[in-house]
């Protein structure tokens, strides 16, 4: 029979051996190292990383860029000759407006100009009358010189002039005689009575003319004086006569200027009827149509640039500094699955204050596209030349700042922390331009774990 004592030695047995059991257990457990993360790895190779700008934007020219026309002069359009989407060339006809009015002020400028060429003839006619008037001037100074010296000359002048009046006198009593005659024979029904008015008009004629005579020289010493004033009358008239030959050479050669410069305004003005491309380009719009009025402050016709495929981008100020003309595009249309290659034609030099982005126009544009389509772009901006690994393997450490990229031990399966320079990047690869070798592994998916493993170790 076992005793007492025996069953409580073994129980403490037991209980020690259960206990040491629980401490082996529990040490066991405190030693065991976590489990490490799950990481996959990516081995570091030299390679060329695109550097891009993303970037929005619609088909077609930058606002601003295309032209109001309108006509030089008011009137009817009389038609219309472009549509919306044609294609112009510089000085086409695009509209025209009714030229009815235009012709008669260009037929009347012409007939105005034909008269006034007429009467300047070239300068050949106000020279002529200048010629004579001055040849006139100087035969009445000479011959009043001639009778104011006095002499021989005078003297007989003086003597033709009272001998002329003589001669006016015997004409006059021979022209009585021959109408008294005509009078009789006309009673005697023999002469007619347009012979008798003939008569008569003649014997007026001649009256007139030594009545001026008479007055001229006068009689005796008084006409020889009279002889002198009307000689002196004549080159002062012969005077003025050259003051307006001089005069009319100048005002016939300025009519004839005004006239032809009426003549090139009515031209130009029909001109203006015609309303004509100033440049090579598109047509955006039409504002206007047939039968309505138009003047120089209507806008007929909307004319864009001459590139159709035109796209314009809006790029944030702050990449728009490393785009160039010449870089590639990537365009790809929002409403479909239209895309193209471009290149960039032109970068505004200027940043809207409102949304801080810069204006960007593209040569090129999607098939398919119309204006006005929204569009997004990738612009190539530069190549760069470095170490490539997965854009995962990037790690910013949160504490420190630094940018870095966990490298695995040669010969083991840990990583060790390294400092790296990231030349550019987007979702996919990395260019790491300094702190990375040939070859390197590297920690990508799941790299961020090892910047803090479970345990804090």
């Amino acid at each position: 029979m076992i005793s007492r004592w025996t069953w409580i030695a073994a129980a403490i047995v037991i209980v020690v051996a259960v206990t040491i059991g629980v401490m082996r257990a529990h040490r066991a457990g405190g030693d065991a190292s976590p489990a490490a993360p799950a990481v996959t790895v990516a081995v570091a190779r030299p390679g060329s990383f695109a550097m891009r700008v993303d970037a929005q934007g619609r088909i077609g020219a930058p606002a601003g860029s295309t032209s109001d026309l309108s006509f030089g002069v008011s009137g009817t359009i009389e038609s219309i000759d472009v549509k919306v989407g044609d294609r112009v060339t510089a000085g086409e006809p695009l509209a025209r407006l009714d030229g009815t009015a235009f012709l008669l002020a260009v037929d009347q400028a012409q007939g105005d100009a034909r008269s006034a060429s007429a009467n300047y003839g070239g300068g050949a006619v106000p020279t002529a009358a200048l010629s004579s008037a001055q040849a006139r001037a100087r035969i009445a100074h000479d011959y009043l010189e001639r009778l104011e010296q006095g002499g021989e000359a005078a003297q007989n002048a003086r003597a033709a002039a009272v001998a002329g009046t003589s001669q006016a006198d015997l004409k006059v009593e021979a022209d009585r005689r021959a109408l008294a005659r005509v009078q009789t024979l006309f009673a005697g029904g023999i002469a007619a009575a347009k012979d008798v008015d003939a008569a008569r008009s003649q014997l007026a004629a001649d009256e007139a003319d030594a009545r001026a005579l008479h007055a001229k020289t006068g009689t005796g010493a008084d006409g020889a004086d009279g002889v002198v004033a009307q000689a002196r009358a004549d080159y002062e008239q012969a005077l003025a006569d050259l003051r307006t030959a001089q005069a009319q050479v100048g005002n016939l050669a300025g009519q004839a200027q005004r006239a032809n410069a009426a003549l090139g305004q009515a031209r130009a003005d029909y001109a203006k009827t015609v309303l004509r491309a100033p440049s090579d380009g598109i047509v955006v719009s039409i504002l206007k149509h047939p039968g309505e009025s138009a003047d120089v402050s209507s806008p007929v016709i909307e004319i864009g640039p001459g590139s159709a495929a035109s796209t314009t981008l809006y790029v944030p100020a702050a990449d728009a500094a490393g785009i160039s003309i010449g870089d590639p595009v990537a365009l790809r249309l929002l409403r479909s699955a239209g895309s193209a290659d471009a290149k960039v034609s032109a970068v505004v030099p200027a940043v809207d204050p409102t949304t801080q982005e810069t204006t960007v126009v593209v040569d090129g544009r999607p098939a398919g596209a119309l204006p006005g389509d929204a569009v997004r772009a990738t612009i190539t901006v530069a190549r760069l030349h470095g170490i490539l690994v997965p854009a995962a393997a990037i790690v910013q450490d949160p504490q420190t700042g630094k940018t870095l990229v966990f490298v695995r031990r040669k010969g083991s399966d840990g990583f060790d922390a390294r400092e790296v320079t990231v030349a550019g990047s987007d979702d996919d690869v990395a260019d790491i331009s300094r702190g990375l070798s040939n070859g390197d592994v590297v920690a990508a998916h799941g790299a961020y774990e090892l910047l803090a493993p479970p345990g804090g170790q």
